[in-house]
């Protein structure tokens, strides 16, 4: 029998069955993740943030702005509203998970619950907001799920049946092991399929600092057509195998993701949209893919 671990009898031979020393067994049994050897191989776990470590930087794309230009949708009054969103609302991921909360326990479609979900999650992230940003926050509610994203795709128009939050998924890898990760949001709206992710970052103090231009090299930046793509990977795969003749050419309407400070109803700006054509099309979903990473 073993000696227990922690516990030395010194008249107990320190030799186990197979003349493995006791330094020997003790560690084959223990719970320090530094005495764990390495996996054989490249089986493993991969998520996201896994892989974005191991890429290069990419370098943002100039835009040419002439000077004293204003773009649609600037102004040269700053609002209370772009003094808390921009100033007061804290940088950090601590935000990101309080945006996170409070768009997953909202009825998009039923404004009269937006104030009780906003108190809820002020109280479950006082370091957040301040009491007296409570209107700040209907106030972005109001014109994240407002405005209109592409042609036709209104956020406020979505019924919650036709929605799922913080959506987990795994996928086989072939030989790589598992891939793994969760969706912010995996909605229907008009028979189409998108993916969203709500994003905080802090990009600049007005409006205009969450350009197209801007926004197109955040996401470059930070990798996230890498995750949208793992995200729609999963998607896909899950869509094929509940519904029969699940077309993704036709069914598939493409990624959103919201940079929730800079966007304002009637304006473009926060916005990031790749229709599901884009996003089929892109390198990810081809045969050449480096090590067919993602492929079934």
């Amino acid at each position: 029998m073993i000696e227990p671990l922690g516990h030395s009898d010194e008249k107990i031979p320190h030799t186990w069955a197979g003349g493995r020393k006791k330094s020997v067994v003790e560690k084959a049994v223990s719970r320090d993740p530094n005495d764990v050897p390495p996996m054989e191989g490249a089986w493993g776990v991969r998520s996201f943030s896994s892989l974005v470590g191991e890429m290069p930087f990419v370098l943002p794309v100039q835009e040419p702005v002439s000077p004293g230009l204003l773009q649609a949708g600037s102004t040269d009054v700053r609002s209370a509203y772009d003094d808390f969103i921009f100033d007061r609302l804290p940088r950090g991921a601590k935000t990101g998970v309080f945006i996170h909360h409070l768009f997953q326990h909202i009825v998009f479609d039923d404004s009269t619950g937006w104030p009780d979900a906003v108190d809820r999650a002020m109280r479950m992230f006082p370091h957040c907001c301040a009491v007296e940003d409570r209107e700040h926050l209907l106030t972005m509610i109001n014109h994240v799920l407002h405005v209109r994203i592409g042609e036709d795709l209104v956020l406020a128009q979505v019924n919650d049946r036709e929605k799922a939050g913080e959506m987990a998924f795994f996928y086989n890898l072939q030989a790589e092991g598992l891939m793994m990760g969760f969706m912010d949001l995996f909605f229907r709206f008009r028979d189409k399929y998108y993916i969203l992710d709500w994003k905080s970052n802090y990009m600049g103090s007005t409006p205009e600092d969450y350009n197209q231009t801007a926004v197109d090299n955040v996401v470059r930046e930070s990798r996230y057509d890498l995750q949208y793509n793992i995200y729609t990977m999963a998607a896909l795969r899950y869509l094929s195998s509940k519904i029969s003749g699940f077309d993704a050419s036709r069914d598939f309407g493409g990624v959103v993701y919201l940079f929730v400070r800079g966007i304002r109803e009637g304006f473009s700006h926060g916005v990031y949209l790749k229709k599901g054509a884009q996003v089929l099309g892109q390198p990810f979903f081809s045969e050449d893919f480096p090590s067919n990473l993602m492929r079934p």
